[in-house]
């Protein structure tokens, strides 16, 4: 049926038109009166094909499920085509795969080797050095070891240069300076022309230079050194002696206060006794401190006649020659006295350094 008849006519008669009652197109129509004088058209809907229609659609139904067919078996084909191209590929991919990760196992193993190799070697190496350091180092200790004996020897052999030359009033005097500069020179003189002038130096030497023919010789080396440096200047400040006075051919004094006496002076000359290099300052020294001491009276006949005494010592330093004066005393008057009465000795001490203050000791 095309459709609902009844609403196509309630359509067609809806409104007020003047066609109203015309049968219905595309259908077959019957027209009935009711009783109460409507009139119905009833429709009778057409059939749905005709059977040459019917025949064509068979035709083309035909047809088509043959084409469907054709294609679905072009479409298996190029599946079971594609299926088979993809498990070429997949078994290609998995070969390739396969391949690489082979290819990878490889170099993984080459270069694992390699890796060991060169551990092995960098281990054998760091060995080698390790030892060559430790030998390196157990040298350096015996090197060290050496040149400490050698180099306590040398300082050693100082101290008594230092009793004997050393300035004990001056810390920085011209002799201390001298005899520290002596003892660096042989301590680090080597090391230092060494460095200034060794130009070849094995650079894999050890870190302390071992002791050598200067190591040896530097203690005796300083001791002459500060011996030849030191040796003609003055370096004991006090110097002492006796001089023994013969008490003959001096005549009397007897107007002398306190009666009768006879005047000495000896002179006794300190230059053989003071360093050469000092001597030329010490003859300009003014007021030299200096004592004497009357020692052993050794008198004569005569002088025991006439009971001699000595006294009135007196000390002065001139010009670096030391003057002893004394007088001998005569306790018993003669009408003659005696040109001879003895001999007497006598002790004196002179301070050999420059005086500070003018000082005049008797």
């Amino acid at each position: 049926m095309a459709g609902d008849w009844r609403s196509d006519v309630d359509e067609w008669r809806s409104g007020d038109r003047d066609d109203r009652g015309a049968p219905l197109r595309g259908a077959r129509q019957v027209a009935a009166i009711l009783p109460n004088g409507r009139t119905l058209w009833l429709g009778i809907d057409p059939p749905l094909a005709s059977a040459a229609s019917v025949d064509r659609f068979a035709h083309w139904a035909d047809r088509t499920a043959t084409e469907r067919a054709y294609g679905i078996r072009s479409r298996s084909e190029a599946l079971d085509r594609l299926a088979r191209g993809l498990a070429d590929e997949v078994e290609r991919l998995e070969a390739k795969r396969l391949g690489r990760v082979e290819a990878f196992r490889r170099r993984l193993v080459a270069g694992n080797r390699k890796l060991d190799t060169q551990l092995s070697k960098a281990r054998e190496e760091l060995h080698a050095r390790l030892t060559k350091q430790l030998e390196t180092d157990d040298e350096n200790v015996r090197r060290f070891r050496r040149r400490q004996v050698w180099d306590t020897i040398l300082v050693a052999t100082a101290l008594p240069l230092f009793a004997a030359y050393g300035d004990r009033d001056d810390p920085f005097g011209s002799n201390n300076l001298t005899l520290v500069l002596s003892l660096l020179i042989f301590l680090l003189g080597d090391e230092v022309v060494e460095a200034v002038f060794a130009k070849d130096r094995d650079s894999s030497a050890s870190v302390v230079k071992d002791a050598d023919i200067w190591s040896y010789l530097a203690p005796l080396a300083n001791v002459i050194a500060g011996w030849w440096l030191l040796g003609d200047r003055q370096h004991q400040r006090f110097i002492t002696g006796m001089a023994t006075v013969p008490l003959e051919n001096v005549s009397v004094d007897v107007r002398a206060p306190g009666g009768p006496q006879y005047p000495y002076t000896a002179v006794v000359d300190l230059k053989p006794q003071i360093a050469v290099d000092h001597v030329p300052d010490f003859e300009t020294f003014a007021n030299v401190p200096a004592v004497a001491a009357i020692g052993d009276v050794r008198l004569k006949e005569d002088g025991q006649r006439v009971d001699a005494v000595v006294d009135g010592l007196t000390a002065k330093v001139d010009r670096g020659t030391l003057k002893l004066s004394f007088v001998a005393r005569v306790r018993r008057r003669r009408r003659r006295y005696p040109t001879a009465l003895g001999e007497v000795d006598l002790a004196w001490m002179v301070d050999t350094k420059k005086p500070v203050t003018p000082v005049r000791v008797t």
